[in-house]
């Protein structure tokens, strides 16, 4: 059963490579590994796509400790040596951080996850990969969403037993209208980031250029008065 499982998500990860070119020739993949179940499972299924992969690539895990008291570092660091990994663990106190700037009741997820990712991205940078990869099961993610947006669920529409589509688009609309803005003022362009990089940054156009730096985007939503 564990094998027939094994099988099928190494080939979803197959499928999605030859669909999206997500690794790509000579890549340096930092493999994102929090110690839960799904960044384990992707680390371990990136390993054996790697073995069998007709380009070749390395890849390496990261682990960011952020200072959660109690965290069994040590055990995924065995881990990662028991099975002869490359690995990174890098230290940088953001429990601290988040339980000074929030108060008791406030939901932690979004301020970690903000400095959680701007360290990765600057650690990319110092290690050399040229991509990322970040690992955040479908049930997971819904739940990360919905926290923060409770009316969010609502926005996904499940399509069969396995997979979900997520409307990003009437998501948007609604933080708009919640924050005030009367939906005739609302007008979609219809732009497309990756076709319209004269007009947009766009963060697949830059994967897909081979570019191994992470860039920004500074955006602003104009009222007429």
């Amino acid at each position: 059963m564990a094998r027939n499982i094994e099988a099928k998500l190494a080939r979803k990860i197959a499928e999605a490579n030859d669909a999206y070119a997500l690794i790509e020739p000579n890549d340096r993949v930092m493999v994102c590994v929090s110690g839960g179940k799904a960044s384990w499972a992707m680390l371990h299924l990136l390993e054996r796509a790697r073995r069998v992969a007709p380009i070749p690539f390395t890849l390496f895990a990261f682990h960011l400790a952020q200072g959660h008291p109690g965290f069994p570092t040590e055990l995924l660091k065995n881990h990662l040596e028991a099975h002869g990994f490359e690995y990174v663990i890098h230290a940088q106190d953001t429990y601290s951080i988040v339980k000074e700037k929030l108060k008791p009741n406030q939901t932690t997820c979004s301020l970690c996850s903000r400095l959680r990712r701007g360290i990765i991205y600057n650690q990319a940078q110092e290690l050399g990969a040229t991509k990322i990869a970040l690992g955040h099961q479908r049930d997971d993610l819904i739940e990360t969403v919905t926290s923060k947006y409770p009316d969010a669920e609502r926005h996904f529409t499940r399509i069969n037993n396995e997979q979900s589509l997520y409307d990003h688009h009437s998501f948007v609309m609604d933080r708009l209208i919640d924050a005030g803005i009367a939906r005739e003022n609302i007008h979609d362009t219809g732009g497309d980031t990756l076709a319209e990089q004269d007009r947009f940054f766009s963060y697949r156009g830059v994967l897909k250029a081979g570019h191994n730096h992470f860039g920004g985007n500074a955006s602003a939503i104009a009222l007429r008065g």
